[in-house]
């Protein structure tokens, strides 16, 4: 029997139910698990219950790393398997190491840390290659500014595919 693929999410931990991110994650969790994918996020709040919610609600696996250094946070009711980790920079590693893909959903400086993390990884080639899906018209900006303001060329930003749309995002990771 083949493992199932986990897809860590990076976002907000900053939406809330009703806010139309929340719905988008929550919405992309029910649908990753409806074809076949674990996921795997943060584990608290924002977009990592959102995504967890939609995820279990459709019967698929919600992994949150949690950590230490959020003592006084609670992991989130939807997560079907909690992985605490001593600190920020273990909880950021095992994010990646779980991830067999990883999709960018909107956040702050966090999520862009774990962005940066994962693509510098992968730009070293300290992992193997695996899609980075950055999901949202926004992100076409900041990735033009990125090129145009830093050491940020054609050989980095192979790793970084901007979509739009969740058939999109399905679509890539069946490639």
């Amino acid at each position: 029997m083949s493992k199932r693929k986990v897809i860590t999410l990076f976002g907000s931990s900053m939406i809330r139910p009703g806010d139309r991110d929340y719905e988008k994650a929550e919405s992309l969790g029910r649908r990753l698990a409806q074809a076949g994918y674990a996921i795997c996020n943060g584990g608290y709040m924002g977009s990592m219950e959102a995504s967890a919610k939609g995820a279990k609600e459709a019967g698929g696996e919600a992994i949150g790393v949690t950590c230490d250094i959020f003592s006084r946070r609670t992991a989130c009711p939807y997560l079907t398997e909690e992985q605490r980790q001593p600190g920020l920079l273990e909880r950021i590693g095992r994010l990646i190491e779980l991830g067999d893909a990883y999709i960018v959903l909107g956040g702050g400086i966090g999520t862009l840390a774990e962005l940066f993390v994962v693509w510098n990884l992968l730009a070293i080639e300290c992992i193997p290659p695996k899609p980075v899906l950055m999901y949202g018209n926004d992100y076409d900006r900041l990735l033009e500014d990125l090129q145009r303001t830093a050491e940020i060329g054609p050989k980095q930003m192979r790793f970084i595919k901007v979509v739009t749309s969740e058939e999109e995002i399905l679509a890539e990771l069946e490639k």
